[in-house]
């Protein structure tokens, strides 16, 4: 009889098990550790996947998907190509496309593209990935044949638009198909609009200025890939136009192309030294190939003009950029200089908050707190500011307080690496190790950027 039931309970385990393996579905484990930013548990399930169904591309599309977000772009590279050697699919091959294409590695993007075009021609993505590049790459020739031969049943809202701005002297086709943009879908009807306003003035009058005007809207709706072709009109039109050069240099440097966009931006200070753009775009590059010191000096260079003026937005960027690179000395004296010539918006006022709080200033930073108009906050800012507030709180013997602020912190959204950071700090100081470990693990684990990992790893 005993015998009997250990081989029972063994068919038991032995079911129990074989049906639990066959109902894992790694795809949708991953997504679910995604959508509560787990991207270490994430990964691990899309490449268990790979391993169990190799052919099956989503594992590799969101697996490709981290490593992007963790800024390894190569990693992402590896994963994609290995996924089309198991599963050629249009969604491996564009996904490499667009990728190369943001890399700036035009010849490559366009070679996944048609990759794509050649096992269905109608795929929207891919048409708007080689029009893109075409448009980048201003092979005008190569587009008029492309459209020429394109079936107007595969034209969706930005398709048509595209197609608008390539036709931009030709005006009322340009705002034919604007206004055709319309009635295809919904996905565009805001930019429509402003582009059918500023193609009014365009056709009224072909300045460089109203053509200008159509370029700063598709720049500021994210069309920089579109913006090429008016852009190079512009700039063959009148090669002192500096405004055009920056615009030049901001699409270069949405497609990775550093170097191109530093040139761009030396010229517009060539023509107009005063161009304060030039000067925190340049700085933006540097910081983007790491060239910190070089990136410091065309700050300060810039900041050092006597009257100068800053809008919120350049105040904004400048202590964005010190802020990157923990330059928090600098964010103080930067916001004493400035903070009192211009209206400082909350989100800057909450970088101020943190770099006080890094250079334990405690007093100051709370008197700040406590003034704090939290109104027109996002949720992630509110959530930062109850840390700050706690941390401070904390620091000044506070402690209750702090550690009722920080559990507040984690209502409003515990998907913020610093967050978890300082309760970490706050727990390791009350000896509560494990409990600190476990947020320096979960701030490690939301810290795509790094740098709240490197704060943690000089514990």
């Amino acid at each position: 009889m005993f015998k009997i039931i250990i081989i029972f309970l063994s068919v038991i385990l032995l079911v129990g098990c074989t049906k639990s393996n066959e109902e894992v579905n790694h795809f949708e484990k991953g997504q679910n550790y995604l959508d509560t930013f787990e991207y270490d548990e994430a990964l691990s399930e899309f490449q268990s996947g790979i391993i169990s169904t190799p052919s099956e591309e989503k594992n590799y599309l969101s697996a490709a998907e981290v490593y992007s977000k963790k800024g390894d772009i190569d990693k992402s590279i590896e994963t994609l190509k290995k996924g089309f050697d198991a599963n050629a699919s249009i969604s491996i091959s564009n996904s490499l496309g667009q990728i190369y294409l943001t890399r700036g590695e035009f010849d490559e993007s366009l070679k996944w593209f048609e990759t794509s075009l050649l096992k269905e021609p109608s795929d929207k993505t891919a048409i708007k990935g080689k029009i893109n590049i075409l448009s980048l790459t201003n092979n005008n020739e190569g587009l008029k044949n492309y459209y020429d031969q394109l079936d107007l049943g595969t034209f969706d809202s930005e398709i048509y638009i595209m197609k608008a701005i390539y036709l931009l002297d030709d005006t009322k086709e340009a705002s034919r198909l604007i206004v055709q943009s319309n009635t295809v879908d919904e996905e565009n009807t805001d930019l429509s609009v402003e582009l059918r306003m500023a193609l009014t003035a365009y056709e009224n009058a072909k300045t460089i200025h109203n053509r200008s005007e159509i370029i700063y809207i598709l720049l500021n709706y994210g069309w920089y890939e579109t913006a090429q072709l008016p852009i190079t009109k512009v700039l063959n039109d009148n090669p002192f136009y500096e405004t055009a050069y920056v615009y030049q240099g901001l699409v270069n440097l949405h497609t990775s192309q550093y170097d191109k966009a530093i040139e761009n931006f030396l010229k517009v200070r060539e023509l107009n030294p005063e161009n304060i753009d030039s000067y925190i775009f340049h700085a933006q590059v540097l910081s983007m190939k790491g060239e910190e010191d070089n990136m410091i000096a065309l700050i300060e260079e810039l900041l050092a003009k006597e009257g100068l003026n800053l809008t919120p937005n350049q105040f904004n960027t400048i202590q964005q950029i010190y802020y990157d690179f923990g330059k928090f000395e600098k964010i103080e004296s930067f916001y004493t200089t400035f903070s009192k010539s211009i209206e400082v918006q909350a989100s800057a006022q909450i970088i101020y908050l943190d770099s006080l709080i890094r250079l334990e200033k405690y007093n100051q930073a709370d008197l700040i707190i406590k003034e704090f108009n939290s109104e027109n906050l996002t949720s992630a800012e509110k959530a930062k500011l109850k840390a700050f507030d706690a941390f401070t709180s904390y620091k000044l013997d506070r402690k209750q307080e702090g550690m009722d602020r920080i559990a507040e912190a984690e209502n409003i959204d515990n998907t913020i690496a610093i967050i978890h950071y300082y309760k970490g700090l706050m727990m390791k100081d009350m000896g509560r190790v494990s409990e600190a470990d476990i947020a320096f693990e979960r701030a490690i684990e939301l810290d795509l950027r790094g740098d709240v990992t490197k704060l943690i790893e000089e514990q």
